[in-house]
């Protein structure tokens, strides 16, 4: 069964307007997507399916919007296998001379002295660390954090706890 996800959030999806049993019968033939807010942020709860038609894998994506873009391209990401290989072949993302913060996360972005100007907060990079260190699935971008893992996430707390994470973070980008 699908839960209603909007017991949590404070805005109202499309779906909320539907009968639960039709509801029930859509959903096998689309993905509900919920949206709304967390604290005061826009947020989006998707359930996307991926791949060939045979063999489509769930996906759950929550997306949390940052109240005001980042005005350049930035990517951040938990910094992997991949990532550390591309280091040694001389393909470099963005340090910001914190050997704790750039061993854990890999930056790009358009312009490196705004990077650096963005980060260049301490609690700003310990907000960072900290979400990406307690979500494995996190991504960042000058729109704000999503967060995208294999499977469908029923789970209502596991949900609310990476999404209130989100909001600590982006309380840190405030101002």
């Amino acid at each position: 069964s699908r839960p209603d996800f909007q017991s949590f959030i404070d805005g109202n999806p499309v779906s909320s307007k539907i009968p639960d049993g039709i509801l029930k019968l859509l959903t096998i033939f689309v993905d509900p997507v919920y949206t709304g807010k967390v604290r005061g942020y826009d947020i989006k709860i998707d359930f996307e399916r991926r791949g060939p038609s045979r063999k489509k894998t769930m996906y759950t994506i929550l997306t949390l919007a940052f109240r005001e873009e980042i005005h350049f391209d930035i990517n951040i990401k938990r910094e992997g296998t991949l990532g550390m290989l591309a280091n040694l072949t001389g393909f470099k993302d963005i340090s910001l001379n914190d050997s704790d913060f750039d061993s854990i996360l890999r930056i790009k972005g358009s312009s490196e002295s705004a990077v650096r100007a963005l980060l260049m907060e301490k609690h700003r990079r310990d907000a960072l660390a900290g979400l990406f260190c307690r979500h494995k699935y996190m991504g960042m971008d000058s729109k704000g954090f999503h967060y995208e893992r294999e499977g469908y996430i029923n789970d209502y707390s596991e949900v609310t706890d990476i999404l209130n994470d989100m909001a600590d973070a982006a309380d840190a980008f405030r101002g």
